[in-house]
């Protein structure tokens, strides 16, 4: 049987009976002009600081009370659903974890890119890709950047390659960035980015390199012309030489006009005579990356 219910005045909660001393005060602050009133705002920072902490606590307390009170009576469906709220909770918060280190990882690109601009008057712009055309007759993007933030028709698109692992010389894998086009058209809020694997671009003249040891390309002495070829390829047609076959591995190009750096293209991957000329080769191209798994791009916007 219940014992009967005590008559005995219950002691105040002190940490409630501040928050609405608390609250009392603010109200009548509200209603005082600003002119008698905006001098207190910094004599009430420890105030505002002690109500919060008040109203935290209070509200600890009134859930860990209703928790206490209703954990008996919860139904199998309840406790069910609350199981599976808390591992949606817990799937949110690993995707907010990856989408900070995505993040992150941008903002180190950004710094290595940056870190090889030196001083010249430049501004790196960064867009997400919004459609890629990969049609037989045309390769571009649509990025998320126009003009209105900065970007004009020229400009050159980077985007950050895969790790480079040169395991058999036991080097650390490198991450680097490599060209992918150039702005072709422009609107306000999106541009459309003509990829180096687009047939209609080119000539653009680039440079047959080696990988040092030290991890610094080797250039060969002359250029070459690259155009796109399609189908996610470029070509260096015409070439004099047999880069290939010479151990030269990959294609850069060369700092000039709004391009402040040297930049990698992609990578040989086939040499073949001209049928007209033996002395003359046309080598096969690819990017690090094919497009459909670019996300994001970093537009070079120089300006004089």
């Amino acid at each position: 049987m219940r014992s009967p219910r005590m008559t005995r005045t219950r002691p105040r909660n002190r940490p409630a009976a501040s928050f609405w001393t608390l609250m009392a005060l603010a109200l009548v602050a509200s209603l005082l002009p600003p002119r008698w009133t905006a001098w207190t705002g910094n004599l009430l920072q420890p105030v505002n600081w002690l109500g919060g902490w008040v109203t935290r606590r209070v509200a600890e307390n009134a859930a860990d009370a209703a928790l206490a009170e209703d954990a008996e009576s919860l139904t199998r469906e309840e406790i069910q659903r609350l199981v599976a709220e808390n591992r949606e909770l817990a799937r949110l918060a690993r995707q907010q974890q990856l989408t900070l280190g995505r993040l992150r990882q941008t903002v180190d690109d950004l710094t290595r890119i940056r870190g090889q601009l030196g001083d010249s008057h430049s501004e790196i712009i960064v867009a997400s890709v919004l459609k890629h055309d990969t049609s037989a007759s045309r390769e571009s993007l649509d990025i998320s950047a126009g003009s209105d933030g900065g970007i004009a028709a020229g400009d050159w698109v980077l985007a950050a390659s895969e790790a480079a692992d040169v395991a058999a010389t036991g080097f650390e894998r490198v991450e680097r960035q490599f060209v992918i086009g150039r702005v072709a058209d422009v609107l306000r809020t999106q541009s459309r980015v003509q990829l180096c694997t687009d047939p209609d671009f080119g000539p653009q003249p680039v440079f047959a390199g080696a990988v040092s040891n030290d991890g610094e390309p080797r250039l060969a002495s002359q250029p070459c012309l690259l155009y796109g070829a399609g189908g996610g390829r470029c070509v260096v047609r015409n070439a004099t030489r047999n880069y290939l076959a010479e151990g030269f591995t990959h294609v850069y190009v060369r700092p000039a006009g709004n391009l402040p750096l040297l930049l990698e293209v992609g990578a040989l991957s086939d040499a073949r005579s001209v049928p007209a000329s033996g002395l003359h080769f046309d080598l096969t191209v690819r990017p690090p990356r094919p497009p459909a798994q670019i996300s994001n791009v970093y537009v070079l916007s120089i300006r004089e």
